[in-house]
């Protein structure tokens, strides 16, 4: 717990939402990186929600505008709850392109564009590992009226052959991005149960590929999470992480063993 409400960056000011979001050093410093164009000014006293007030209805705005406004305030409240527990400093660049990827997932994932042209059917092919010696395939799809998520994994070799596979229900309302991180963790779990040491786990989701490769820092919802699966990578002799598009056809096998427990 915080003894006082100093800012660290500017080791006088008040911290609080205004200035936390706004007029501190570290606000000033990302809002420039990110290049969105505002036409108001904070004023001294008002607060976050204000300023979040005003772009919405007192200036010429766009759902995306606010969006964008958002998930970078947001990114910079995590990581400055980050900096109080000795996690990494990120700069102003690092946080707009953290906000920026997450933001795209997101629309990825949510947002379904009409395509008025039939639907074309393309091939299913399934990669071997590059270098190493098996590959976990992992999913998780949510059931929001179940309040549950399923997992799937499914490890094969350099041929194809399927070496184990698992399929797992776990009854917490999970979102998205929460299942997508309990799968992979599911998936380095089985792998290591099974006695395989040298894997390579891809899934669908850019989030976790960018976070577990060092990428870009994780949400903060999925940070125990990733803790959890980088101390268990310790256990191997060679561990990956990939990440398969999700524009392509889900693998067919994957997809019935994430299904099974609907």
């Amino acid at each position: 717990m915080l003894q006082d409400d100093q800012c660290e960056e500017s080791n006088a000011a008040s911290e609080k939402s205004n200035h936390l979001f706004w007029t501190c050093k570290r606000a000033r410093e990302m809002w420039e990186s990110s290049k969105l164009v505002m036409q108001f000014t904070a004023e001294q006293n008002c607060s976050f929600k204000d300023l979040l007030w005003s772009l919405c209805m007192e200036v010429e705005s766009s759902p995306e505008l606010v969006a964008k406004m958002v998930t970078r305030a947001w990114v910079l409240w995590g990581n400055r709850n980050e900096m109080h527990k000795g996690g990494k400093r990120k700069s102003g660049l690092e946080l707009v392109r953290w906000a920026t990827q997450y933001l795209e997932e997101y629309y990825a994932t949510t947002i379904v564009e009409p395509d008025v042209r039939p639907p074309s059917i393309q091939p299913v092919r399934w990669l071997p590992p590059q270098g190493q010696t098996y590959k976990a395939n992992v999913d998780g799809a949510v059931f929001a009226k179940l309040k549950a998520v399923g997992i799937g994994v499914v490890i094969q070799d350099k041929e194809g052959r399927v070496k184990a596979a698992l399929s797992k229900k776990i009854m917490l309302p999970l979102g998205p991005v929460e299942a997508e991180a309990k799968a992979v963790e599911v998936g380095v779990q089985f792998a290591k149960d099974v006695g395989i040491r040298d894997v390579m786990v891809e899934g669908d989701s850019l989030i976790m590929q960018h976070a577990l490769n060092e990428l870009a820092p994780p949400p903060p919802l999925v940070d125990a999470v990733i803790v959890d699966i980088e101390a268990s990578c310790a256990e191997f002799h060679h561990i990956a992480f990939t990440r398969v598009s999700s524009r392509k056809q889900p693998s067919p096998s994957i997809s019935k063993i994430c299904q099974r427990h609907r």
